[in-house]
């Protein structure tokens, strides 16, 4: 027997898993290419509205509008109504947890345009 397998597994502290909640959210609201490009155009281009979108994706309004409430109800967009337009933004609060993907869709562009 060695020293390895007669060692005792350590105890875990205690975990709250509801800490966990909205980032299981925003993670399975990403987990689709429609919704991580809408989130690359969003921070490329900072604001846009739902008919940018459509015209950018080549998909139509309904699906639009259901991808971006699907990452709006998770947290990661933020929307401002004015006048018949819906603005979608990425909510400040989940950038950190966009930034490995960001920097990653931003070096595929780079390789593109190299």
């Amino acid at each position: 027997m060695n020293a390895r397998e007669d060692q005792r597994p350590i105890s875990l502290d205690p975990l709250e898993i509801d800490d966990f909640e909205r980032m299981a959210r925003m993670y399975l609201a990403m987990a689709s290419r429609v919704r991580l490009s809408i989130i690359y155009l969003i921070r490329k281009y900072g604001e846009v509205c739902t008919q940018q979108l459509m015209k950018a994706l080549s998909i139509s309004q309904p699906s639009v509008t259901a991808h971006l409430n699907r990452l709006y109800r998770a947290g990661i967009l933020t929307r401002t109504e004015r006048k018949k337009f819906t603005f979608y933004r990425i909510d400040e609060r989940a950038v950190n947890l966009l930034d490995p993907f960001l920097k990653y869709a931003k070096k595929l562009e780079e390789i593109k345009e190299g």
